[in-house]
């Protein structure tokens, strides 16, 4: 039996997974953050290789059991460079970790600078900060944006745009923000069409554990159906009464 590990490594902690073939997970585990920025590289390679240990004795496996295919998607990995070195690393401390290994950046990043309780208690530095960051996640999709579909964003349903990461647990605080970064600032952002934000509630280390299998194994492994709730539907075209105030 071949098992496909992914491990999703934020800022706020770390979670991994096992996979079989056909997509069914047999064995996770959760640890603190990875970011070697933080840590050093030596460090976080031994978190991950601990992340591992946890998983497959989760998964009743061997500890000695090698993955087919371990994806690394992770805070601060940023260039082919950076990658190797964390796979180097890896591999000096577990050289049989896994037959393949492949490293990316994480999804979104989180803030660790202030907490969502300070900005609801009305902080107003705190406020401030989820604002700014609100308005920050809404210039990166608005960028993406411009590069969708046209015929799928003037659709009545509009297009999805997946949200991955710890800060969206703070929707409310960053709402107000986000819409005023999708405000049009540029000739080449869109004025028209329709976004929804669908809300990731499965670990990105599945998504680690089946990019690593397709690209280091040429397996195909079944995404998982259902892993997304409803965030937030906001019209690109027109006045929006939170975006344009």
């Amino acid at each position: 039996m071949a098992y496909y590990g992914g491990i999703e490594g934020g800022t706020t902690g770390s979670r991994m997974v096992i996979l079989r073939a056909d997509g069914k997970q047999v064995g996770k585990s959760e640890g603190p953050h990875t970011n070697y920025w933080h840590l050093g590289m030596s460090e976080a390679a031994r978190r991950i290789v601990l992340l591992v240990k946890d998983a497959l004795q989760n998964a009743d496996l061997p500890l000695d059991t090698p993955l087919k295919s371990l994806g690394l998607a992770l805070s601060g990995i940023n260039t082919e460079l950076n990658s190797m070195q964390m796979i180097e690393a890896v591999r000096r401390i577990n050289p049989n970790v896994a037959e393949r290994i492949h490293a990316c950046n994480d999804a979104v990043g989180t803030l660790v600078t202030a907490t969502d309780e300070t900005a609801r208690d009305g902080d107003p530095f705190c406020k401030q900060l989820f604002t700014d960051a609100g308005v920050h996640l809404g210039r990166h999709v608005s960028a993406a944006v411009r590069h969708a579909d046209k015929e799928g964003l003037m659709a009545p349903e509009g297009i999805e745009v997946v949200c991955c990461g710890s800060v969206f647990k703070s929707w409310d605080l960053l709402e107000n923000g986000f819409r005023s970064g999708l405000k049009p600032q540029h000739c080449g952002d869109c004025q028209q069409g329709r976004i929804n934000l669908r809300l990731l509630h499965i670990t990105a280390a599945v998504g680690a554990a089946i990019l690593a299998a397709k690209l280091e194994c040429g397996i195909s492994i079944p995404r998982p159906d259902q892993v997304t709730d409803f965030l937030c539907e906001i019209s690109l075209t027109g006045r929006d009464s939170q975006r344009d105030l």
